[in-house]
């Protein structure tokens, strides 16, 4: 992809609001932000052009008043000022490894426990027809923490989670503006009673797909089943066939078990919905305890393959939707939200050609380069991905 751009423009448009506590850093900042874009795909010094550039940019790097929030946050706000419209907020976390034998202080265990980095969780808008890419409305960075042994799940709930990472991203995006809706487009990892909680409180709609098929569900007629229970009640709605691309045998990885080869087919695949309400947990974070307890209401889209071939691992989505579902044609809709989602993960969507640069290169702020001026629980913000903007979206990338 070949794009032209007034590099100067864009990384005044971007950065020139930043508040660094002296105009000569924001002065700076911007500099480096149009080299950058002026040449994506080199390194920090060949970016910066001569020795007193790169010299000046570690500067700022290193400079203790320079938070990633502040870098970052008027982009944030930028992109959260949307005209009227529905738009997809997509949700998920990025984990960023320098290696395990940099033991760079201030980073902390990531992937099975053989990375050495930190997670950035973001939230990605992007608009719900046209797919056309408008920037990132918020991010969290967490050092992973060790889950103490033997921990009950009472215990679990009261200390600090992983999990509440969905919900503080999902509140800092905060409600859509008038005439605005967000759509929260999230993973199995944020099937969770908690993230529904934060989506209505911030007046946001959500699509979520189940991790936790054995949940006990509320049934429109008041019966209490569980959820495989429920889904097997459904009658089809319509259905539609899908290609599928020869997939290749995977070790297992981690907690991730292991994945035979399967060859190319095309799968008839049903589509089922309905209404039904998830009951409030029996045992309450601190978080649930500040809020009514009464169940969640919301709908099911069940697409599962019919009549799979034997040894092979039938197509299968579970999603949770606020959002009403009458027909064929609305789950067919919810399910191309979650397919948006899922494009993330596999190939490249494209908006405008500023959208796409901004997100490039603002999701990589805090992703490659300076790596080695980390320390204590200070990390330096600005830096920029090694990448060009033809590459996959970086929910796959990583900084190692």
């Amino acid at each position: 992809m070949t794009v032209t751009m007034d590099s100067q423009l864009w990384a005044e448009e971007q950065f020139g609001q930043c508040d660094l506590k002296d105009k000569r850093r924001t002065q700076r900042l911007v500099q480096v932000a149009a080299s950058a874009l002026c040449h994506p795909s080199g390194s920090l010094p060949e970016q910066a052009g001569d020795a007193a550039d790169l010299k000046a940019a570690y500067r700022l790097f290193g400079c203790e008043d320079v938070t990633f929030e502040d870098i970052v946050g008027p982009h944030w706000a930028q992109t959260r000022c949307r005209l009227p419209g529905t738009y997809l907020v997509l949700n998920d976390t990025t984990e960023t490894d320098f290696g395990i034998r940099r033991k760079l202080r201030g980073m902390a265990h990531t992937g099975n426990g053989g990375g050495w980095g930190f997670l950035l969780h973001s939230a990605l808008v992007v608009g719900a027809e046209s797919e056309a890419i408008f920037g990132l409305a918020a991010q969290r960075i967490r050092y992973r923490k060790s889950a103490p042994k033997k921990e009950s799940s009472t215990r679990r709930l009261q200390r600090d989670r992983e999990s509440v990472l969905w919900g503080q991203v999902i509140d800092q995006v905060g409600p859509p503006a008038e005439g605005v809706r967000w759509v929260h487009v999230m993973d199995r990892g944020a099937d969770n009673f908690e993230v529904y909680c934060h989506c209505r409180q911030q007046q946001a709609d959500w699509v979520v797909r189940v991790t936790q098929k054995q949940r006990r569900v509320i049934a429109p007629d008041g019966e209490t089943m569980g959820l495989t229970q429920y889904l097997d009640s459904l009658s089809s709605s319509g259905s539609y066939e899908l290609r599928l691309r020869a997939r290749a045998a995977q070790p297992k990885r981690g907690h991730k078990p292991a994945r035979k080869a399967q060859p190319a087919r095309t799968a008839k695949v049903e589509v089922r919905f309905g209404p039904l309400q998830i009951p409030f947990p029996r045992q309450k974070s601190p978080y649930l305890k500040g809020l009514p307890a009464v169940p969640i209401s919301m709908w099911v889209v069940h697409a599962v393959e019919v009549d799979p071939p034997k040894d092979v691992e039938p197509v299968e989505w579970v999603l949770l939707t606020s959002l009403p579902v009458a027909s064929f044609e609305d789950a067919w809709r919810i399910l191309g939200y979650y397919w948006t989602f899922a494009k993330c993960g596999v190939g490249p969507i494209w908006g405008s050609k500023e959208g796409v640069l901004t997100f490039l290169l603002l999701h990589g702020l805090v992703k490659k380069i300076t790596g080695c001026f980390a320390r204590g629980g200070h990390f330096p913000v600005v830096a920029l991905l090694k990448g060009d903007a033809g590459l996959p979206s970086p929910w796959s990338w990583n900084a190692s």
